[in-house]
């Protein structure tokens, strides 16, 4: 298994270069451009989300590899209040409608099959 950690500052600007990151390591694998997209599309959303709790500087993306799969987690989420905005609630809905993800703490976890 070989796992890759990437730390980014949270900010607007550097999440373009992860999406893409994300996107060549996927394409690497063969993954079917469907699949590809929704993973940019849910690694947007849970920057978004660290970003707009206002709880960290950083988020750091961990991704796990192996044969089958690919395990990416995204941290940076800090304690979530009980009173989310309407915008962190709709990412948290498009993220679950797109893949296999849970938030644990401040960590969201998501599962690629490969």
């Amino acid at each position: 298994m070989d796992t890759i950690q990437l730390t980014v500052p949270l900010k607007a600007e550097y999440f373009s270069s992860v999406r893409l990151f994300v996107s060549g390591l996927l394409m690497s694998h063969q993954v079917d451009y469907d699949t590809i997209e929704d993973v940019k599309t849910a690694v947007s959303e849970s920057l978004n989300i660290a970003l707009k709790c206002h709880c960290a500087h950083t988020s750091t993306l961990s991704i796990d590899v192996d044969d089958n799969q690919m395990k990416l987690s995204i941290s940076g989420f800090g304690q979530q209040s009980e009173k989310e905005t309407e915008d962190i609630q709709m990412a948290k809905t498009i993220i679950s409608c797109l893949v296999d993800a849970t938030i644990n703490n401040d960590t969201l976890l998501m599962t690629v099959n490969l």
